[in-house]
C-alpha cells in the first residue's frame, strides 16, 4: 500500500513530474508513475472549460480510447462526484465516499455504465488547479482486489498534488493553444454573459460582445461619450457608487445591483476589482474593475463550494440542487443519481428548510438571484 512507498520511488515520480512541466508530452509518464506508487494500474489527468462546458482527458493510464471517448461523450455529465470534489480546496485529495455515501454510488447509471465495465470500484481525485475559467483534476481508480483508498493513500496524493499543479502551471497545459496564449480581455469574450471593463471614471475599456449588444440596444445601459452609464439616473448614481466602493476594497459578493425591470429578466450587476492587493487580473493597467451584467433568468455556472457553505448542503442536497437549476424534474434528478424518486423529495424538502423557500421555482429563482456571475475569488 502508499505507505510503504519506496523513497527513491517517490523521488523519481516527483522528478517526472517537473520533467513533464518541460516537456508537457511526458505528463503521461508522470501519471504512469504515480498509479504504480499506488499499486492501481489507472488514472487520468482532465482539463474542464467552464465557460465551453467542454472537457479533455490530457493524460490517461489505463484509460482506452473508447472508455475515454464514452465519458466525454455520455457520463461526465451525469457524473455525480464532480460537484462534490470542487467543493474541497485545490490539492486536497478526495475519496468518493467522502462526498457521497458508497451504497448509493454504486447504484447510479454513473457507477453501472461506465465506472463498473472498465473494472474500478474505488477512486482517489483531487482538483489540481482551479480558475475562474477552468479547472483541471486528477483521478486515479483501483479495483476491488486491491481495495478502497485510506488516510495514508490520500497522504501521499497530498505530497504529490501539488507537484502536478506547479508542472501545469509552468507548462501552460491548459488543453487549446486559444487557452495557453488566453488574456483576461479574450477570457470575457467567451462568455455570453455581458461584462464591461471600466477605469475609475467609469470609462469602458473592454466590453465583450454581449456587453456591446446591450450598450447598443440602451434598455439598459450604454455608452455616452466614453463612459458606462445606466439608463436609468437612480441605477447609474448607484453603480458609480458601487464601482468606488469596490476600488476602495469593498466585498464583490457584496456588489449586486438590480436595475428596474423594464422586463421579467431585469439586468443584475456584479462588480469585481481587476486589482484586489492580492491578484492583477492582467487586463490593461488601465482597466480597474470589470462589471458583469446578467439577466434575473440567466442560467451560469454556479459556485458550488460556496452555494453549500451559504446554505449548509450535504452533497446529495447539492446534487439535487444542480439537476433544479439544469431544468431536471425530481423523476429526472432520479433516474440520473439511480435513487427513488421519494429520496429525491426528502432532499428537496431540506433544500426548501435551508432556503426558506416553499416552491422549485422558488428555490431556483432565490439561488439563482444569489449567484455571481463569476467562480468565488475568494477562494
Amino acid at each position: 500500500m502508499a505507505s510503504h512507498v519506496d523513497p527513491g520511488r517517490l523521488s523519481e515520480t516527483i522528478g517526472s513530474i517537473y520533467d513533464a512541466a518541460i516537456a508537457p508530452e511526458k505528463l503521461t509518464l508522470a501519471l504512469q508513475r504515480t498509479v504504480e506508487l499506488f499499486d492501481v494500474e489507472s488514472g487520468g489527468i482532465r482539463h474542464y472549460d467552464v465557460a465551453r462546458r467542454q472537457g479533455r482527458m490530457i493524460a490517461t493510464v489505463g484509460i482506452s480510447n473508447e472508455g475515454i471517448e464514452q465519458y466525454e461523450r455520455d457520463q461526465h455529465a451525469s457524473n455525480p462526484l464532480t460537484p462534490g470534489y470542487l467543493m474541497f480546496r485545490e490539492c486536497e485529495p478526495v475519496t468518493h465516499t467522502m462526498v457521497m455515501n458508497d451504497a448509493e454510488f454504486v447504484r447510479t447509471p454513473f457507477f453501472r455504465d461506465w465506472v463498473e465495465p472498465q473494472g474500478w470500484r474505488w477512486n482517489l481525485a483531487v482538483v489540481l488547479k482551479r480558475a475562474v475559467a477552468d479547472f483541471h483534476s486528477m483521478t486515479i481508480m483501483a479495483s476491488a482486489r486491491r481495495g478502497c483508498f485510506d488516510e495514508q493513500d490520500r497522504e501521499l496524493m497530498g505530497l504529490l498534488a501539488p507537484h502536478f499543479r506547479k508542472a501545469i502551471t509552468i507548462a501552460g497545459i491548459l488543453g487549446s493553444a486559444q487557452q495557453k496564449a488566453e488574456s483576461l480581455a479574450e477570457t470575457l469574450d467567451l462568455l455570453s454573459l455581458a461584462a464591461v471593463v471600466v477605469d475609475g471614471d467609469m470609462r469602458i475599456v473592454h466590453a465583450n460582445a454581449a456587453a456591446e449588444a446591450e450598450l447598443k440596444a440602451r434598455a439598459a445601459i450604454a455608452r455616452i461619450g466614453e463612459r458606462l452609464h445606466a439608463v436609468d439616473a437612480a441605477t447609474d448614481a448607484r453603480l458609480a457608487a458601487d464601482i468606488v466602493r469596490c476600488l476602495d476594497g469593498g466585498s464583490a459578493r457584496d456588489l449586486a445591483l438590480p436595475f428596474p425591470p423594464a422586463t421579467e429578466d431585469g439586468l443584475v450587476a456584479h462588480v469585481l476589482p481587476l486589482n484586489d492587493g492580492r491578484r492583477d487580473y492582467g487586463l490593461s493597467h488601465a482597466g480597474q474593475a470589470v462589471v458583469f451584467f446578467k439577466s434575473r433568468e440567466a442560467t451560469v455556472e454556479p459556485p458550488l463550494r460556496a452555494l453549500s457553505e451559504r446554505y449548509s448542503l450535504t452533497g446529495s442536497e447539492l446534487q439535487v440542487l444542480l439537476g433544479l437549476l439544469d431544468g431536471s424534474d425530481p423523476q429526472a434528478i432520479a433516474a440520473r443519481l439511480g435513487v427513488a424518486v421519494s429520496t429525491i423529495r426528502t432532499h428537496l424538502h431540506r433544500l426548501f428548510q435551508k432556503t426558506r423557500t416553499t416552491t422549485q421555482s422558488g428555490l431556483v429563482r432565490t439561488v439563482m438571484a444569489l449567484i455571481p456571475p463569476i467562480a468565488d475569488v475568494a477562494r
